[in-house]
């Protein structure tokens, strides 16, 4: 009995011998993410660098869109009102159409096209709606990060000045440095006069100023990238020139995480009114990251697409943003930081003098 114990005994040991290569395997899934965690540190240790960032976002549902009002043929309240083409003006309250009806009444108005007016004020056809312009190219944000010291950066002839409290100096063009902060109440607001609102804000400007406070610094994209990313999925590939590239997809929570910017929904995403419980919201996130970086520790180039949609109550909703950003002259990148902007960067909002 004792002979059969001890014949069994290598077997019972040797058995759990498979299930030992699992932490092993994990280890080696887990290698790309060691790896790029290293890189990530070494730029956010890093004393200084150029960047370049360039975020674009897309979204629909979240608003009512174009077609909350019905469009052009929404309006069906006045029945008294010939359609194009088909009625014609007879009489004071009537209106000829485009291009066919003639106003005979005192009150009315011809169209635009071949209707003539032969009685009251005739309306000159150079007073069309203008065409739509088309919407401008999005520009990329480029500056200087230094350690301890204000972020400058500019996009086309807007030059910004942030310090690490997210407070803003802007100048435009040949301009005056100014403290960039939203009009409080009775600080003038959006007038001509007043203390802080003294130079009004056009909405531009304060898209302008919203995009500049959200810009995220390559290292800190980076850092929501470990927390984003799918490390078991995580691919490291060696290119010519000692080109390092990362790319893998983002987990569904980091997707979505992205997709807003780097900023958490938080737990009570759903609306003002969101206390759904179970039939709360319902989405779904996907993404990708690819990140490269150059022999010297240079980010040649970070691109990061993320795209959630959902429900939000009855409305359904999609978001998609797409960021790409470089960082270079690690360590040896330099900006002068003008003295108006570290004087307006110290101005009480509230009384907001130029410089």
């Amino acid at each position: 009995m004792l002979s059969l114990l001890l014949l069994s005994l290598p077997a019972v040991v040797q058995e759990p011998a498979p299930a030992a290569e699992a932490p092993a395997q994990a280890a080696a899934e887990s290698e790309a993410m060691a790896k790029l965690r290293e890189r990530v540190d070494g730029l956010a240790g890093a004393k200084s660098y150029a960047f370049r960032v360039l975020n674009t976002s897309e979204s629909s549902g979240m608003g009512g869109g174009r077609g909350g009002f019905g469009g052009r043929g929404g309006q069906q309240g006045n029945t008294d009102r010939p359609q194009r083409g088909q009625g014609q003006g007879q009489g004071n309250t009537d209106r000829p159409q485009r291009g066919q009806g003639q106003g005979q009444g005192g009150g009315d108005r011809p169209q635009r096209g071949e209707g003539q007016g032969q009685g009251g004020a005739e309306r000159p056809a150079q007073d069309a709606a203008p065409a739509a312009q088309e919407p401008e190219a999005p520009q990329p944000w480029e500056g200087i990060y230094q350690a301890g010291k204000p972020i400058m950066m500019k996009r086309g002839d807007l030059h910004v000045a942030r310090n690490d409290q997210g407070r803003m100096a802007m100048k435009s063009g040949e301009g005056a440095w100014a403290v960039a902060a939203m009009p409080g109440r009775g600080q003038g607001g959006r007038g001509q006069g007043g203390a802080r609102g003294g130079a009004g804000m056009d909405r531009n400007q304060m898209r302008a100023m919203f995009e500049a406070r959200g810009v995220q610094l390559p290292h800190q994209t980076l850092a929501a990238l470990l927390e984003s990313i799918d490390g078991e999925k995580l691919v490291r590939e060696e290119k010519l020139g000692g080109i390092i590239v990362f790319h893998g997809p983002l987990t569904e929570e980091g997707a979505m995480r992205m997709a807003m910017g780097g900023r958490s929904m938080g737990r009570g995403f759903g609306g003002r009114g969101g206390d759904q419980g179970e039939d709360g919201p319902q989405m779904l996130s996907k993404g990708t990251a690819r990140i490269a970086f150059g022999p010297k520790g240079e980010v040649v180039d970070i691109l990061v697409e993320a795209e959630m949609m959902g429900t939000f109550g009855e409305r359904e909703f999609t978001r998609s943003s797409r960021n790409e950003i470089r960082a270079h002259k690690i360590g040896a990148a330099e900006a002068e930081i003008p003295a108006a902007a570290t004087r307006a960067l110290a101005q009480d909002p509230a009384l907001e003098e130029e410089f």
